[in-house]
């Protein structure tokens, strides 16, 4: 049965088009051809997984926001500008054709969907902008069950915790 939650049908669409997209595994199967299109590949999958994470009922937000925080971290990198390959551009004009099939039919894979193209057009201002433009949407309660709080590597550098019940509930700032 197909679900009719927007989230995981965007999130289906991803799956089963993107996720094991070309630039990813490369035309011979043995990954990209340059650093920059294995950086480009990162940043695809970074970004693909906040679509896929917010098909999950609840979604983990610590999860969307470790993804989250490496799309900034490395939006002033080199490695947008930098070429790729002829057989990587072929395989980024492929992807980008998918993105934009992407369905969205809520503001959350909207936003998301908006992010995804920043990143497949190379475009780290606009990546940026769609990071802030999402951030309100991700910044809701996070309930973990949990016997301590998740590590600092895991919870992102977003709120804080508080033991609520038997449970760790995370709080944006």
């Amino acid at each position: 049965m197909v679900s009719e939650r927007p989230e995981v049908l965007a999130a289906d669409y991803w799956n089963l088009y993107l996720e094991h997209n070309r630039l990813r595994t490369g035309s011979l199967g043995k990954g990209p051809d340059t650093d920059a299109g294995a950086f480009l590949a990162m940043m695809l999958e970074n970004s693909g997984d906040i679509l896929r994470e917010s098909a999950k009922s609840p979604p983990d937000r610590g999860y969307q926001f470790e993804k989250f925080n490496r799309l900034k971290r490395y939006i002033n990198d080199r490695d947008w500008k930098t070429p790729i390959s002829p057989g990587e551009q072929a395989n980024l004009k492929e992807i980008q054709r998918q993105v934009n099939n992407i369905p969205t039919r809520n503001e959350m894979t909207a936003k998301i969907k908006t992010l995804i193209l920043a990143v497949s057009n190379r475009a780290p201002g606009s990546v940026d902008s769609a990071l802030n433009n999402l951030k309100p949407l991700l910044q809701t309660q996070q309930t973990v069950t949990a016997k301590q709080p998740p590590s600092r590597k895991t919870q992102g550098s977003e709120g804080h915790w508080k033991v609520i019940g038997n449970k760790w509930v995370h709080f944006p700032d």
